[in-house]
């Protein structure tokens, strides 16, 4: 933590460019004018992303009060510190992206119930169908043993029957591809789940299940299990 003059503060914000990222520059200039209004004891806030020579960009967090004022009661020093939250914003990052998975695997669920419930109606309407087949069958039997003027009216029903028929034999099996490939989607998903409690079993302490420890290692290791799979 360290105490600046407000002023130095200014002309620092307008050498920021060489370590702030473009389209964050703004924010510390923004910062800096915040504090000449600010109260006594109030901590202001920014974050920010920060170039580096050595490797990739990392994301800082800068608080700052009032430290020191002028007999006019205008900013002369504030007191800040300076915090490198880019693990924390990943993480943040990896949490919201398996969200999105959970909510994927639920509506995929959630798909696979609406299928199976979709298949059990149409094997309802099939077994109609087919009853009606067969009594469709045996009146045209009885027609052909009565009177064979009657056969043509009687082929003609069966044909359509059995078009019918056709018809939802092709829509069941379009369900069951939509099951099969739901099965080989939760498939992978429960893979990936055994891969990562592997991973974190393997370590050399011991980390509690359920604790937030555990949620934050195993939301980050099932998207890298993930990822891996999908490039596989």
């Amino acid at each position: 933590m360290i105490a600046i003059y407000l002023s130095d503060l200014t002309r620092s914000s307008s050498d920021a460019g060489r370590v702030i990222a473009a389209e964050h520059r703004g924010r510390l200039v923004d910062h800096a004018r915040a504090l000449t209004s600010a109260a006594d004891g109030e901590v202001l806030e920014v974050e920010y992303r920060a170039r580096r020579a050595d490797g990739p960009d990392r994301w800082v967090r800068d608080r700052a009060r009032v430290f020191d004022r002028h007999p006019d009661g205008s900013v002369r020093q504030i007191v800040g510190a300076a915090e490198d939250v880019t693990e924390a914003r990943e993480t943040e990052e990896a949490l919201h992206k398996s969200h999105e998975r959970l909510q994927r695997v639920e509506r995929l669920e959630a798909l696979g119930q609406l299928a199976g419930g979709v298949a059990h109606d149409f094997n309802n309407y099939l077994t109609v169908i087919l009853g009606s087949a067969e009594e469709a069958r045996a009146r045209a039997q009885k027609a052909l043993a009565e009177a064979e003027s009657r056969s043509a009216e009687v082929i003609e029903s069966h044909a359509m029957a059995q078009a019918q028929l056709a018809a939802h034999q092709d829509e069941t099996a379009t369900l069951r591809e939509i099951k099969r490939v739901l099965a080989a989607e939760l498939a992978q998903e429960e893979a990936v789940d055994r891969a990562v409690r592997a991973r974190l079993a393997s370590y050399s302490r011991p980390i509690v299940e359920g604790s937030q420890e555990w949620d934050v290692l195993y939301r980050k290791t099932f998207e890298e299990e993930s990822r891996k799979r999908v490039h596989s």
